[in-house]
């Protein structure tokens, strides 16, 4: 940027455009900031305009009001966003570790992409020298963040699309917790992660966790009975009592480890299984991550649900995974 100072200050501006062009179906963040004061000779003059002869500066400006812009002030400079004919007040150009976000998109951007034009101006006075002044901005340019699919939207033909053993990272939209979903050698998809859903009070409650040695029925005793099975029990693995899981550290907290819920009959069946219920019964309710109602199974809804047991018989075949 060449600046010719007057007594009472000469005001320059000039024009930098970027262009980013992404086919990430959530968009992008542009920022923009200093130049990383660890990549430059001089990290004191990181965030100025330096002459030619190494000595006279044009210092970035301080806004009056943080992040409201303002008119520049002798020897200062700053950035606006837009073109140089519409832009009037200026900004103080942020630090490397503070960017400041230009754009965010939700959507790709078009074939010749999305453009950004940024303003610089800059005023001098005759107290520094006249020539040549430089500096640098970095504009950084990084996808959104893509979530991973809903299982509640998951379909028959996507697992017939997955080749046998392949695995994929899917989401339930219920509590967002993630995971892993597995085509098997019996071209059936597997979740290979432990639920880790609780509903609470709604629309099963009566949850309460348990202590040592408890049983998997709703009052943790080893009788069961109508009155303490068909109640919904749900055994927490980060309580470390009960719970399938060993690794104590892990717990809940990545959604991919071994741990999860242990759950009685009433409530994996999300209530629809009793304690009368007669053997060999079919019991459709489920506490799978389907989109429909809480707990039913449909054929025109997502079809998680829970493998069948069967009768026992000897020309019967039962769902399990082939590792």
């Amino acid at each position: 940027m060449t600046i010719n100072p007057t007594p009472t200050g000469t005001q320059v501006t000039g024009e930098l455009a970027v262009t980013v062009i992404t086919d990430n179906p959530t968009g992008y963040k542009l920022t923009m900031s200093s130049k990383d004061p660890t990549t430059v000779a001089n990290p004191n003059d990181v965030t100025n305009l330096v002459h030619t002869n190494g000595v006279d500066k044009i210092t970035n400006m301080t806004n009056p009001t943080t992040s409201v812009a303002s008119a520049l002030q002798n020897n200062t400079w700053g950035y606006n966003k837009g073109t140089k004919n519409t832009v009037t007040t200026f900004l103080s150009v942020p630090a490397y570790n503070n960017p400041t976000q230009l754009t965010n998109t939700a959507a790709p951007t078009p074939t010749a992409g999305d453009k950004t034009t940024v303003t610089i101006g800059a005023k001098a006075d005759t107290n520094i020298a006249a020539g040549d002044y430089s500096g640098a901005i970095t504009f950084s340019a990084t996808a959104n963040y893509v979530p991973p699919p809903a299982m509640q939207s998951f379909t028959p033909s996507q697992c017939q699309n997955m080749t046998v053993g392949q695995t994929i990272l899917m989401q339930d939209t219920r509590n967002n917790e993630l995971y892993r979903v597995k085509k098997m050698s019996d071209n059936k998809c597997w979740m290979i992660d432990n639920l880790k859903y609780n509903p609470g009070n709604t629309p099963i409650g009566n949850y309460t966790p348990p202590s040592s040695g408890q049983y998997m029925t709703a009052d943790g005793t080893s009788s069961q009975s109508t009155t303490n099975s068909d109640v919904p029990r749900f055994v927490d693995a980060s309580s470390n009592n009960n719970a399938y899981c060993t690794d104590s550290t892990n717990a809940l907290s990545d959604s991919t480890t071994k741990c999860g819920y242990l759950y009685n009959w009433y409530g994996a069946t999300y209530g629809t299984g009793l304690y009368a219920t007669a053997s060999n019964t079919t019991v459709n309710g489920s506490i799978c991550p389907n989109n429909n109602n809480p707990g039913n199974t449909g054929a025109s809804n997502s079809p998680w649900r829970l493998p069948s047991a069967g009768t026992g018989s000897a020309t019967e075949t039962n769902e399990f995974a082939y590792l």
